[in-house]
């Protein structure tokens, strides 16, 4: 069945207090399930809802590639709300590649290694763009100022912001 969400970031708010949990879709309402904990969120009518259009762009090809897990989500998530940062930045520098939240002009920040690389780039997302379906997500980066989130469920694709940096 497919329904209209006017708030989605209300919805993922919703999602991440469960550690699982079920969905039904009902004829007006999504029934969110968890033990005995039962929600309901109400869909938008979709003519308040802009829809992408049918064609899609393909994928220019994938640089990095690495496992974004529900586990650091959650903590990014959560660094960021404290921290009360704009960015997320994904790096590769002397092999290693690295998750931050942090802001352009400020020394707050939080940090974390995710393997290693070959390249030596910095990628920069706003963090308003970072609200995604719970769930453990391949993440390709191209350098063709694209990012791609791909998990069982969903694929979420991203551009980059103008201040990152391809330097090999």
């Amino acid at each position: 069945r497919e329904f209209a969400i006017y708030d989605l970031s209300r919805l993922l708010q919703v999602f991440s207090l469960f550690k699982e949990f079920e969905m039904e879709t009902q004829e007006k309402v999504l029934k969110i399930t968890s033990g005995s904990n039962v929600t309901w969120f109400q869909y938008a009518d979709n003519r308040t809802i802009q829809f992408p259009k049918e064609t899609f762009v393909k994928w220019p090809g994938t640089e990095v590639q690495f496992i974004l897990t529900q586990e650091v989500q959650n903590t990014l998530s959560k660094m960021m709300a404290i921290l009360s940062v704009t960015n997320v930045v994904i790096k590769g520098e002397e092999g290693v590649l690295s998750l931050s939240a942090c802001n352009e002009y400020d020394s707050d920040s939080y940090s974390v290694d995710l393997g290693t690389t070959e390249h030596e780039f910095s990628v920069v997302l706003k963090t308003d763009n970072m609200k995604f379906l719970p769930g453990n997500y391949q993440v390709n980066i191209s350098r063709q100022n694209a990012i791609q989130f791909v998990s069982e469920e969903v694929e979420y694709v991203i551009a980059y912001e103008h201040n990152s940096v391809w330097k090999s």
